[in-house]
């Protein structure tokens, strides 16, 4: 490691604050001879390279790895507030007087604001850019690309055209500032022959007039009479006719305004027509699609009361039948309970003859009359029991058999419902229908004692199915066209994009509250419960929803407790005891109830019978002889015969039973055909009533937009008529304007060149004021026109003459002589010119073929040491169309042929960069040089060739090197470690080596 220098160190310090990531003042010392930087990728290690290249007077933010001013400054992190400035400081040692300035200390600073502006200084005074420039470009570091080295130069060096390679080798030789001064010869040049040329052309059209205005000065005093004469008739002449035109074309320019203004408002009536008919047509349209809709509703209509209607007499002729079998089952009733209450009667008979029998026996132990009239009072009370339950069970039969009718119609609807239901929830797995959330029916209860009420106001919804949103049902609906659902099936969905607030309570005592209060939900269904009965309020009777209804919105409902909802518009909605409503889960358990009851009551019949049969033995056990055992048989075979009765008259009751439930579902069904018959009906009616209503409408509309049509066209006719009026106003006033101009032009041409006072020296007056200066002639004297032309006749007889023609002569003349001069002057100056191009030519082909020559060499032997063999050779090439010469490097590596640069490898390349690069430095050294991670792709037996090199070159140049490699490092002096601490700023340690090495030797 070299410690000792055999030059001054041209670069001493550079300080840095609020530059990119170095946010605090930070000051670099540099060695004499090699300053390494080293630190992990992101610390900011390239950024001191970027703070030289700044402050140097670099132009370009690519260069300085940025985008705009801004990017300078220190950007701030959560540890640090940004900076307001960026500012860079080097300090040069101009002991030697390297620099042309009278400092041995020279700063250059260089300072960015967050608006923009840049600021420049030399020892600490606001300078120039150019001052900076002018400075720095006679030591060569203005001009010399490879004072800092990037990666980006390396590889750009072998990548370069061959004669974009030559710049850095006259960048070496320095002959940019000869090619500088050569170029600007060249351009002098090629100006001093313009100007030349366009003097020696002014030269050749002076000549003539010059010999031309001799002649014109002897003419022009004869002239001058005869053009006095002529311009006294003349404004007599031009009063008259100037003014006359003037009048005209005023009057054609007020007709030409008034025939716009009434185009215009034409055109505004024919847009408004236009409009007009445009609406017109839409509405036609409009009506025609509606005529088209409202005729299919017709149809469909007429189609569905066809139907309804066949569906009636069906309904109606099976309701006849049934009745007819109602009466037959009423007529055997009738006899089964004659004939019931005709064997009644024999069987007391035959039990008070069996009594009598007995008695008249006297048998012992036979039971006593008191005994017996009290079992015939027991008898009766037991059989009133028995009646009584029969009834009962009859009547519970009759409702089962009801809810039984309504518990498959029901069970039908909710499994279509349940079915369907389930189909969506499957599709919706399979993603067929997003935003499906369930079933709201086993998703909520109803309080006791308002199923009715709460599922009147549900009205089919207790089965509906949930959406998150409006979007999901639009594909739910697209989705359920494809699959034709049977029955009814409700889409809610949760999301509205304006949904109201629950109603208030009033505080009437017979109001029971919101509707949605007495239901309860899971939470994912408590939305959907809000927004089908949160604007509901329940009462319980008819009079109060009434009455409430006077002050509730028109979105509100009033529902009372037997299910009747009733809407602020007047509409009341009645459920036919729940009917239309039943819940199948809830019917079956109704239903449950009832065959607990007929079980019930069948038991306590049961019984009773068993009661009868007791007290019948105990009366059998009394009776003895055959009389009486005859007199018993008959009761028995009576009570046979009644029992019979009694269980066929059952029968016909139950078979009754179901024949009037049939016969009510006939009815009901019957009903709901009627119903929907009329319905139908009335939608025909009104279909048709909308259809006729349609039909003129669309006359009306027809007719109007005939009238538009007729309008429009007396409208487009009178346009015309304007356009025509216009047109040919504008035509005169261009006539008019046309004969003005050119009157004008006569006018000029009579006046323009000589004052209208006439008098010799002045200068000619504007047209205007010429004009103005006219007198208004109504009457021109007689003959003038003679006059006018016979003057003009003598005019051109005399040709055209010049009265200032000796003073344009002496004008011409001295001009002539001047340019003459300026001829011989440029001539001159050419021939200086092209000297010296041609010395600044040989000067810079000799200074470059010494240097191309030096480099050349110098590089053939860098290449050889760093590659430890090989062979490599640079060759000048004459490039077509270019005054410079192209360089071509050719190599060949260690037992290789030779190749092209195009087939090296990364390091290969970038290790042959290094070598010319060298080479440049070894040739024609700059004060200081900056490698920024040059040797990044050199692997390590050519970083120690480099190093050596690199020590070598130190002698005669200052180098700040920026690598991560240990080898490099240890060719330094002093060496910088650059970190990122946590608040994202670059911090700094240094160390000089030299100091390091003697305290570990000690």
């Amino acid at each position: 490691m070299k410690t000792d220098s055999r030059h001054p160190a041209r670069l001493k310090s550079l300080e840095l604050q609020g530059y990119k990531s170095f946010a605090v003042k930070t000051r670099f010392d540099f060695a004499d001879t090699i300053t390494a930087v080293v630190g992990p990728n992101g610390s900011g290690k390239s950024n001191i390279a970027d703070a030289i290249r700044w402050v140097l007077g670099e132009q370009s933010y690519r260069s300085l790895r940025a985008r705009k001013t801004e990017d300078m400054i220190f950007a701030g992190s959560q540890g640090r507030s940004r900076a307001g400035m960026a500012a860079a400081t080097i300090t040069f040692d101009n002991s030697d007087g390297w620099l042309p300035i009278d400092f041995a200390e020279v700063s250059v600073g260089r300072r960015a604001h967050r608006d923009g502006q840049n600021e420049y200084l030399l020892n600490g005074q606001r300078v120039r850019l150019r001052d900076i420039q002018d400075l720095l470009g006679s030591s060569g570091l203005a001009e010399r690309s490879y004072t800092i080295v990037g990666q980006g130069l390396v590889d750009s060096v072998l990548s370069l055209k061959a004669e974009e390679r030559s710049k850095l080798f006259e960048e070496a030789a320095g002959i940019t500032v000869h090619r500088i001064r050569r170029d600007e010869s060249i351009r002098r040049l090629e100006k001093t022959r313009l100007n030349l040329d366009r003097v020696k052309d002014i030269l050749a059209e002076i000549r003539p007039r010059l010999r031309s205005l001799e002649r014109q000065a002897e003419q022009a005093a004869a002239h001058d009479s005869v053009l006095e004469d002529l311009r006294q008739a003349l404004e007599q002449w031009y009063g008259h006719h100037w003014y006359l035109l003037q009048d005209e074309l005023k009057t054609a320019r007020e007709v030409a305004e008034t025939a716009a203004r009434g185009r215009d408002d034409l055109h505004r009536e024919s847009e408004s027509a236009t409009r007009l008919l445009g609406e017109a047509s839409q509405r036609v349209n409009e009506l025609r699609d509606r005529r088209q809709v409202v005729a299919r509703d017709a149809k469909e209509a007429a189609t569905s009361r066809e139907t309804l209607t066949r569906d009636l007499a069906v309904a109606e002729q099976r309701l006849v039948w049934l009745q007819d079998e109602e009466r037959s089952f009423d007529g055997e009733i009738v006899g089964l309970e004659t004939a019931k209450a005709d064997v009644g009667e024999r069987l007391v008979l035959a039990k008070k003859e069996t009594l009598e029998k007995a008695k008249g026996q006297s048998l012992p132990g036979f039971i006593q009359p008191r005994s017996e009239a009290q079992a015939d009072q027991e008898r009766s009370k037991l059989a009133d029991q028995i009646e009584a339950l029969d009834s009962q069970v009859l009547r519970l039969s009759q409702e089962r058999a009801s809810f039984e009718a309504r518990l498959e119609i029901g069970s039908k609807a909710a499994l279509d419902s349940d079915q369907f239901a389930q189909r969506m929830r499957e599709a919706a797995d399979r993603g067929a229908l997003p935003g499906l959330i369930g079933d709201l029916g086993p998703n909520f209860k109803v309080k006791a004692n308002f199923e009715t009420a709460i599922l009147a106001v549900l009205d089919g919804f207790d089965r509906g199915v949930v959406f998150k949103d409006d979007s999901r049902v639009d594909s739910a609906l697209d989705w359920l066209t494809g699959e034709h659902p049977s029955g009814r099936l409700g889409l809610l969905p949760l999301t509205r994009s304006r949904r109201l607030p629950p109603l208030q309570v009033p505080g009437d005592p017979d109001c029971l509250g919101c509707a949605a209060d007495f239901v309860t939900a899971s939470q994912e269904y408590d939305s959907a419960i809000q927004l089908l009965l949160g604007r509901t309020l329940v009462v319980r009777e008819r009079k109060t929803a009434k009455r409430l209804l006077e002050g509730l919105p028109l979105d509100a409902r009033v529902v009372t407790l037997s299910g009747e909802v009733f809407y602020p518009a007047g509409q009341v909605l009645v459920s036919s005891n729940g009917k239309s409503l039943d819940n199948p889960d809830r019917m079956r358990a109704q239903l449950e109830q009832l065959d607990g009851r007929i079980t019930q009551l069948k038991h306590e019949r049961a019984e009773i019978f068993e009661q009868r049969e007791r007290l019948e033995s105990e009366v059998r056990a009394g009776l003895s002889g055959e009389v009486v055992k005859a007199s018993q048989a008959k009761v028995n075979s009576l009570e046979e015969q009644f029992h019979s009765y009694a269980g066929r008259l059952a029968e016909m009751r139950s078979q009754l039973v179901r024949n009037n439930e049939e016969q009510r579902r006939t009815r009901e069904g019957t009903e709901q055909i009627r119903e929907r018959l009329e319905h139908d009906s009335t939608h025909s009616s009104a279909a048709i009533t909308e259809l006729e209503n349609l039909e003129a409408g669309l006359t009306r509309a027809d007719e109007q937009r005939s009238e538009i049509l007729v309008s429009e066209t007396a409208n487009r006719e009178a346009r015309r008529q304007a356009e025509d009026l216009y047109t040919s106003t504008q035509i005169k006033s261009a006539r008019l304007k046309q004969q003005s101009v050119e009157m004008e032009r006569r006018v000029q041409e009579d006046f323009g060149l000589v004052s209208y006072e006439g008098g010799e020296g002045q200068e000619p007056l504007p047209l205007e004021n010429l004009v103005a200066h006219l007198e208004r002639i109504d009457i021109v004297p007689e003959g003038l026109e003679k006059q006018v032309d016979k003057l003009r006749r003598k005019l051109r007889r005399m040709g055209s003459i010049n009265p200032a023609a000796r003073r344009e002569y002496e004008e011409v003349n001295e001009r002539h002589s001047f340019l003459s001069e300026q001829i011989e002057d440029m001539n001159q100056a050419q021939v200086h010119l092209k000297q010296v191009i041609s010395e600044l030519d040989e000067q810079m082909a000799s200074q470059f073929q010494i240097t191309f020559e030096a480099v050349s060499a110098t590089f053939e032997a860098y290449f050889v040491r760093l590659f430890g063999g090989g062979a490599a050779k640079l060759s000048m090439l004459q490039v077509e169309g270019s005054d410079r010469s192209g360089i071509e490097i050719e190599v060949r590596l260690p037992g290789r042929r030779a190749r092209g640069l195009a087939m090296l490898s990364g390091g290969e390349r970038s290790l042959t960069a290094v070598a010319l690069i060298f080479a440049l430095l070894k040739v024609s050294p700059t004060p200081f040089c900056v490698l920024d991670e040059v040797d990044a792709m050199l692997d390590e037996s050519n970083v120690l060739r480099f190093g050596e090199i690199l020590r070598e070159l130190s002698e005669d140049t200052q180098f700040l090197v920026i690598t991560h490699n240990r080898q490099t490092i240890q060719e330094a002096e002093v060496l910088y470690g650059i970190s990122l601490g946590k608040d994202k700023a670059s911090e700094v340690i240094s160390l000089r080596l030299d100091q390091a090495a003697e305290k570990m030797a000690a």
